[in-house]
C-alpha cells in the first residue's frame, strides 16, 4: 500500500513543474496583454491631443466652414466620439452642421452614426453659439425666420430663439426674438 502512495506522489512530482510553468506562462501573457492595451490607449490619447492642438485654430474659428472641416477631419481619422464631443462642446453653426450632416448620411453604417444621431437630437434643443461678426449677416425670410448667410451660403437654423455669443436673444426690428425654422 505504501508503494501506491509513492507512485501517486511520484506522478505529482513529474507533473507539477509542467503545471507551474504553464500557469506562469499564462499569467505572464495576461499581464503583457494588459500592459500593451494600456500603452495603446495612452498612445491613442496622445494622438487625439496632438490632433486637437493642430485643429484648434479651425475649431475656435468663427467661420462655420472651418468648424465643419475640423469636425469632418476628426471623424475621418476614426475618432467618432471625439468629433461628437468637440462638436457639441463648441456648439457653433459649423459644428452643428457637421454633426447634422454626419447623423443623416445613410452611407455611414447606423452603428457608427448612432452617437451622432443621439448628440444631434440633444443639440437641436439648445440654441447655437452665434458670433456677431461682419462675415455673418442676419436676414429674415417672409415668415420671420432667421436665415444666416456665411460668405454667401444661406443657413436656416432650427430650434429655439437665437442668441448671440453673450447669450442675449437676437431681436428683429419690432423687438421680438428671432426664431429659427
Amino acid at each position: 500500500m505504501e508503494s501506491k502512495k509513492k507512485d501517486c506522489w511520484d506522478k505529482f512530482a513529474v507533473v507539477s513543474p509542467f503545471l507551474i510553468f504553464t500557469i506562469g506562462a499564462i499569467l505572464t501573457y495576461c499581464i503583457s496583454q494588459k500592459y500593451q492595451q494600456r500603452q495603446q490607449e495612452k498612445d491613442n490619447n496622445y494622438k487625439q491631443i496632438d490632433l486637437l492642438v493642430k485643429l484648434a485654430p479651425y475649431l475656435s474659428s468663427k467661420d462655420p466652414l472651418q468648424n465643419r472641416v475640423a469636425i469632418y477631419s476628426i471623424r475621418a481619422l476614426g475618432y467618432d466620439s471625439l468629433a461628437v464631443e468637440i462638436g457639441a462642446s463648441i456648439n457653433t453653426i459649423g459644428a452643428r452642421e457637421a454633426l447634422k450632416t454626419i447623423s443623416s448620411d445613410s452611407s455611414i453604417p447606423i452603428k457608427s452614426r448612432k452617437i451622432y444621431i443621439d448628440k444631434w437630437d440633444q443639440l437641436k434643443k439648445i440654441p447655437p453659439t452665434i458670433s456677431v461678426k461682419d462675415t455673418v449677416q442676419y436676414l429674415g425670410d417672409e415668415n420671420g425666420n432667421l436665415i444666416l448667410t456665411a460668405e454667401g451660403n444661406p443657413i436656416i437654423v432650427e430650434g429655439t430663439p437665437l442668441r448671440n455669443e453673450n447669450g442675449k436673444p437676437l431681436l428683429n426690428e419690432n423687438g421680438k426674438p428671432l426664431l429659427g425654422k
